[in-house]
């Protein structure tokens, strides 16, 4: 995974069976909110070779079927079954028909886009440039600076009041006209700028309220959701080093807009979920492989082909999945094995959280973890010394760790391992009643 962009999330305000309570106004909650809706309207616009809707099934997700003789190809992974997804609404048709006759949708051909996003990086200079050039060319330098705070980059700024005035609707249908359309021939042809400059026509000829926010910098993975120091105005990322336990309590300048924050109390981690659903449960696994032929079949497999690509594919994804439960079950029982055998009644003085899978004891201590190791036998993978809060020594795979002990045994030292439990060791434990 990586740096998540600072996107613009836009909503028109409009309250319906997609978009209840806080998704009637916030752009977040209402791109949650719509999310659905809008991946299976996109799939009825697929080319041919690149269909992915399948009756009541929308496939929204893809893996790499790795059985395939030449190359990988797509496989289906996650989608929709329409018809429960949409159930309150009426169903596809249902969906269609109360998007169709929304005022605030801003391509009534299409679905949920009563709400979007804008791609762009706030600090391009080539961004920042040509909006500058555009606000003193287009005439509305004055007016710009009394309705947007002032900002360097431009950008930044045009967020930060939510939502947007009528003025500032005004002023930004005029820049993101020339955005959209091109200004010289130095304009951008973007199709995020021409859905935002729609919401903007439909805000100002309907007086539907237009809610915008700019997201902060973040990073995203393995379902962790980190937002990096920010300014809490106009989000502009703070000049502070990343990824710290501890970020700078004392007041800090923002570089863009001037306002003075704390950059510890922007800081933010959080699990998220993206809540893909895998068709293999959704749909039930005969269900399942027949459209997954289908799938292929419409990538260019031949049918022959794509009945055999599946069948195997489904044979490795029962062996795998027969693998992982069998390596949370060891895992379990590595766990157990460690804290009720290895380590118990010991006094594990590691500082870390991590009490059972890297502890660290003093010397008389990590000498009877060791001789419990030798005679249950469970093996050492690595071990180390701390002195005074210092990691000094360290050795992968020692021949003799009692030995390496000794010569490293010093009073005030704490001593640390991985360990390598086999397999056989964990099963003989589980059947004495261990697990």
């Amino acid at each position: 995974m990586a740096d998540t962009i600072q996107i613009v999330s836009w909503a028109l305000q409009q309250s319906c069976k997609l978009r209840t309570g806080a998704a009637a106004a916030n752009p977040k909650a209402a791109l949650n909110a719509t999310c659905d809706a809008r991946v299976y309207s996109d799939a009825f616009r697929r080319p041919p070779g690149e269909r992915s809707v399948y009756g009541n099934v929308c496939v929204t997700g893809y893996g790499l079927a790795e059985t395939a003789k030449e190359k990988p190809v797509a496989y289906p992974w996650s989608g929709l079954v329409v018809p429960e997804v949409f159930r309150e609404i009426g169903g596809a048709e249902g969906l269609f028909a109360m998007c169709a006759n929304c005022p605030a949708n801003v391509i009534p051909a299409r679905v949920a886009n009563c709400t979007g996003t804008i791609y762009v990086s706030p600090d391009s200079e080539e961004l920042d440039k040509r909006l500058q050039r555009l606000i003193v060319y287009r005439g509305v330098r004055r007016e710009f600076s009394e309705v947007f705070a002032k900002t360097t980059p431009v950008w930044f700024g045009l967020w930060t009041a939510s939502p947007l005035s009528a003025e500032a609707i005004r002023i930004l249908r005029i820049l993101f006209s020339a955005l959209s359309e091109g200004d010289g021939g130095k304009g951008e042809a973007s199709h995020d700028f021409k859905n935002f400059l729609g919401a903007l026509e439909i805000a100002e000829q309907r007086s539907i309220p237009l809610h915008v926010s700019l997201a902060p910098p973040g990073h995203t993975d393995f379902g962790i959701y980190t937002v990096f120091p920010h300014c809490p105005f106009c989000k502009a990322g703070a000049d502070v080093e990343r990824w710290k336990g501890a970020y700078p309590a004392e007041l800090y300048t923002c570089e863009v807009c001037g306002t003075r924050y704390s950059p510890v109390e922007t800081a933010t981690r959080e699990k998220f979920d993206i809540g893909l659903r895998e068709l293999r449960e959704v749909m039930g696994q005969a269900e399942f492989e027949a459209l997954a032929v289908e799938y292929l079949v419409d990538r260019g497999a031949s049918r022959a082909e794509a009945k055999r690509i599946v069948h195997d594919e489904e044979a490795a994804e029962r062996a795998k999945k027969e693998e992982w439960k069998k390596s949370e079950l060891l895992a379990g029982l590595r766990r157990k094995f460690l804290k009720e055998v290895i380590q118990k009644g010991l006094v594990n003085r590691c500082k870390s959280g991590n009490e059972y899978d890297h502890p660290e004891f003093d010397a008389r201590d990590f000498a009877e973890v060791l001789a419990r190791c030798a005679r249950t036998g469970a093996g050492i993978s690595s071990m180390w010394r701390f002195c005074e809060g210092t990691l000094d020594k360290s050795v992968d795979k020692p021949a003799d760790p009692a030995e390496v002990l000794k010569e490293w045994d010093e009073p005030g030292c704490l001593f640390g391992a991985v360990f390598e439990t086999p397999e056989e060791v964990l099963m003989a434990y589980a059947a004495a009643g261990g697990g």
